[in-house]
């Protein structure tokens, strides 16, 4: 994985832990942020995040109530390469 996309990740996970709108709308806010992936791909990265995970526990982390399992950028660059294919 190149840097921008590392860069691009990280966003987007800290977009989860911001304080507005549900926790999809803030993972794509801050995928897409700043020329990242599209939209699409970034909604579609969130959805298998979700399906990793579950809807209650991206909740808990989009509210600060859980930290990040350690896994977890690891399967957010999973997700999005395979978003991206």
């Amino acid at each position: 994985m190149n840097h921008f996309t590392s860069i691009v990740l990280l966003s987007a996970m800290l977009g989860l832990s911001a304080c507005s709108s549900s926790p999809r709308d803030q993972f794509v806010q801050g995928c897409h942020a700043d020329g990242g992936p599209s939209k699409s791909v970034c909604k579609c990265a969130y959805d298998k995040l979700e399906q990793h995970y579950s809807a209650d526990l991206m909740q808990k982390m989009s509210t600060g109530q859980m930290q990040f399992p350690e896994d977890f950028l690891n399967v957010m660059q999973r997700a999005a390469m395979q978003c991206q294919a």
